[in-house]
C-alpha cells in the first residue's frame, strides 16, 4: 500500500516463524476457551498482534507497525478474520449460555464514540457513524445488518468446537502470567525457563515461546487490568518439571527492528498453575496417597495427634 505523504509504500517481511507450528491453532482454541468477555478481551489482543508482527516483520513501514498497518491492504483481510473469531466466540458464549453481548470491565469507555468512525468529517457512512461506541457493536447482526455464512473453526462447529475445549480443560496447566501495557513500539516478548544448575547458577537456556505486542510512537497510553497467561505445561514437562519445581521464567524483549528492550519494562511474570477441570489443587484423603495426603486437624485420631505432638517437638529442637 502507498504511503503518499512519505512517498513510500508498506513492504512484508514473514518470519519464518510463522509458518511450520500449531502456535496460532492453540492460541486461538486458548483465547475461544475464555468465558468472560474481559480475560477473552486480553488474550485476543495478543493473539491478533501475532499476524502484525511476523508478517510486517522488521520493517518499519509494514504490518509490524501501528503507525503504518492500516496501509497495508492484508490489514483488512487480518482484521476481517479477527471479526469472524470474535463472532464466533459470541456463538460458543451462546451455547454455554454466557453473556456474550457485554462487557464488565473499563465500563466508562463502552460509551464513549470511537474515532474515527465517529468524526463527520473522516467518516461518511452513516451506519458506522450513529453506532460508534464499543458497546453499539456487540450486536453486529442487529445493529451493523451483517452475518457470516458459516462459524466454523478448522470444520468444527460450535458444539464439536467445545468439546475440543474442554477437552482441553482436562489436565492440570501451568502458565506463565504477564500484565501488559503500551511500550511504544512493537515488540516480540521471548520466554525463557530458567532452572537452576548449582547454588548460584542456573541454566536459561530453554526457550517456552513467544507472544507479540503491537505498539508505535504515536499510540495513546495503554495497560491491561487482567493477566494475560501463555502454557507452559509441555515446555516445563520436557524439562521433567511442574508447579512445584524450583524454576522461574526470564523474557527477552525484541522490538522489531531487532533491537533490545530492557526486560524489566513489563512486572515480572507470575506462575499460574490450573488443575484439570473438575479437580481441586488441594490433596484429597484417597488410601495409597502415602506421606501425599493433606487431613482436617480437626478430624486427628488420638494417634495422629500424639504423632503430629512429637513431629511438632522434634521440628522445634532442630
Amino acid at each position: 500500500g502507498k504511503i503518499s505523504f512519505l512517498n513510500s509504500e508498506t513492504k512484508r517481511d514473514p518470519q519464518p516463524k510463522l509458518f511450520g507450528n500449531k502456535y496460532l491453532y492453540e492460541h486461538t482454541l486458548f483465547v475461544l476457551e475464555q468465558t468472560d468477555f474481559c480475560e477473552f478481551e486480553v488474550h485476543f489482543e495478543v493473539l491478533h498482534n501475532t499476524i502484525h508482527s511476523w508478517l510486517g516483520g522488521r520493517d518499519p513501514h509494514s504490518m509490524s507497525s501501528l503507525d503504518f498497518t492500516a496501509y497495508d491492504p492484508i490489514f483488512f483481510l487480518h482484521h476481517s478474520n479477527v471479526d469472524r473469531i470474535w463472532a464466533i466466540w459470541q456463538e460458543l458464549q451462546r451455547y454455554r449460555k454466557l453473556p456474550y453481548n457485554e462487557a464488565n470491565c473499563a465500563l466508562p469507555l463502552l460509551n464513549v464514540p470511537m474515532r474515527p468512525f465517529s468524526n463527520t468529517t473522516a467518516n461518511h457512512d452513516r451506519m458506522t457513524l450513529t453506532h460508534s461506541t464499543p458497546n453499539d457493536v456487540f450486536d453486529y447482526q442487529n445493529v451493523l445488518h451483517y452475518k457470516y455464512d458459516t462459524l466454523t473453526f478448522f470444520d468444527l462447529t460450535i458444539t464439536q468446537l467445545e468439546h475440543l475445549i474442554e477437552e482441553r480443560k482436562a489436565h492440570d496447566r501451568i502458565f506463565a502470567g504477564f500484565l501488559l501495557h503500551g511500550v511504544k513500539a512493537s515488540a516480540d516478548v521471548h520466554i525463557y525457563i530458567c532452572v537452576p544448575t548449582s547454588k548460584y547458577e542456573e541454566n536459561c537456556a530453554h526457550e517456552a515461546g513467544v507472544f507479540s505486542v503491537l505498539g508505535g510512537e504515536s499510540e495513546m497510553p495503554w495497560q491491561f487490568d487482567r493477566v494475560f497467561r501463555y502454557e507452559i505445561t509441555d515446555q516445563l514437562k520436557l524439562l521433567g518439571l511442574n508447579q512445584n519445581s524450583h524454576f522461574r521464567v526470564k523474557t527477552e524483549v525484541t522490538a522489531v527492528n531487532g533491537s533490545s528492550i530492557h526486560a524489566k519494562i513489563f512486572p515480572h511474570p507470575t506462575i499460574i498453575y490450573v488443575p484439570k477441570q473438575g479437580h481441586s489443587a488441594d490433596f484429597k484423603h484417597e488410601e495409597g496417597n502415602g506421606n501425599l495426603v493433606r487431613k482436617n486437624v480437626e478430624r486427628l485420631s488420638l494417634s495422629e495427634m500424639n504423632s503430629l505432638v512429637h513431629a511438632l517437638k522434634r521440628m522445634q529442637k532442630d
